[in-house]
């Protein structure tokens, strides 16, 4: 009987992490922590190299990313509009601080800004690095 409580509390507790850790893989379905704000651009330029894990301009990204792809706007409209970014910049480039928002909260995330030789809109994406 003691062998067989052993294996059934063994199994209890396997249960009960494996159940934890698929949540935490999945719960960002459910809360896009990126999605809980409307983009303000005098909140993202207020937080300008602010290093804090939550930055505000995390919460808003989702927003600012669906009118960067609705708007298309040009290299020199991104940087009229957000300022000089935080990380590196280059001609085809742009990068900027959002805080520590994915994954378990423990590294930088930027939202990185891609453009042709023209300076015409390529691309926009979240990366956690």
């Amino acid at each position: 009987m003691k062998p067989a409580l052993t294996l059934l509390g063994i199994g209890l507790i396997a249960l009960v992490t494996g159940s934890l850790w698929f949540w935490s893989e999945i719960s960002f379905l459910f809360d896009n922590p990126l999605d809980n704000r409307p983009f303000s651009e005098s909140v993202w330029k207020e937080n300008d190299h602010d290093w804090n894990h939550k930055n505000p301009r995390g919460e808003m990204v989702a927003d600012l990313m669906r009118q960067i792809h609705q708007e298309k706007p040009t290299r020199s409209q991104i940087l009229q509009r957000l300022g000089e970014p935080d990380f590196s910049m280059t001609n085809l480039l742009i990068s900027y601080n959002i805080g520590a928002w994915l994954g378990f909260g423990m590294d930088y995330n930027s939202l990185d800004i891609e453009f042709d030789k023209a300076g015409q809109f390529l691309n926009v994406q979240v990366l956690q690095h």
